[in-house]
């Protein structure tokens, strides 16, 4: 899992986009550091940060068919 993205537009870790998860039906929730969710989504598509503040989220990534889940930190950093 991805633990900084930079959203620059130079087209390098501008997003949070896990590497390697397989299948589709992802969920992700995105807290802020108050536990404010910030984002949300029932399809995930590697589309979530280019518009972030600078800080540090908490995420929790979910696919309940796979039964898989991943939780974490990421800053994006500006």
């Amino acid at each position: 899992m991805p633990n900084v993205i930079t959203p620059n537009g130079d087209g390098r870790n501008d997003r949070f986009a896990p590497h390697g998860l397989v299948g589709t039906g992802w969920n992700l929730v995105v807290l802020n550091r108050w536990g404010k969710q910030v984002y949300r989504c029932d399809d995930y598509r590697n589309d979530w940060g280019a518009e972030a503040s600078a800080g540090v989220y908490y995420f929790m990534l979910r696919n309940t068919r796979l039964g898989a889940k991943y939780k974490g930190t990421v800053e994006v950093i500006r």
